[in-house]
């Protein structure tokens, strides 16, 4: 697992995600996706609330300053 919570991390930019995003505004990250509504936290710092590991890799955050 690369971050454990209370990690801050920056999320990628606006431009990684025009540059990458489908034709549903979507780009696959692992097992999810990175979704048009998660581009307004684009470039912000945010802090890991919780870690939930599907499989030996697969591994997704849950950001404090996301509510939803």
């Amino acid at each position: 697992m690369k971050y454990k919570i209370g990690d801050k991390v920056r999320i990628k930019s606006l431009d990684w995600y025009e540059a990458n995003k489908d034709g549903n505004g979507e780009i696959l990250c692992g097992c999810e996706y990175f979704t048009e509504y998660m581009q307004k936290y684009c470039g912000k710092v945010m802090t890991i609330s919780s870690v939930n590991k599907i499989s030996g890799t697969e591994v997704y955050y849950f950001m404090m300053e996301d509510e939803e």
